[in-house]
């Protein structure tokens, strides 16, 4: 990688080693590293990226969109009144 960049990581935690990316921050070889993602999530406090200022860490909203906070509250809402009503759930993200 060019010395400088600045990383920017949306996809999963895992592709990077974080006392890696510190390092590289902390020397200027990496100019700073943003991400949307962390392993494991949530983020562990305290946690190495704290004492960083080039190194900026959003709590996992790249999706976020009007349009999916809306999808996701007539869902919650759905499954709700499914409940209620003794139906199953009109969407389970998890089957267990």
């Amino acid at each position: 990688m060019k010395e400088g960049a600045i990383l920017v990581n949306t996809a999963r935690g895992g592709l990077v080693v974080d006392q890696d990316v510190m390092d590289a921050c902390k020397s200027g070889k990496l100019l700073g590293y943003g991400a949307d993602v962390l392993d494991p999530e949530p983020m562990k406090v305290p946690h190495a990226f704290q004492d960083v200022d080039n190194i900026l860490v959003t709590p996992h909203v790249g999706s976020r969109t009007n349009e999916s906070v809306v999808r996701q509250g007539l869902r919650a809402a759905n499954n709700l009144v499914n409940f209620l009503n003794g139906n199953a759930d009109f969407i389970q993200a998890n089957p267990f």
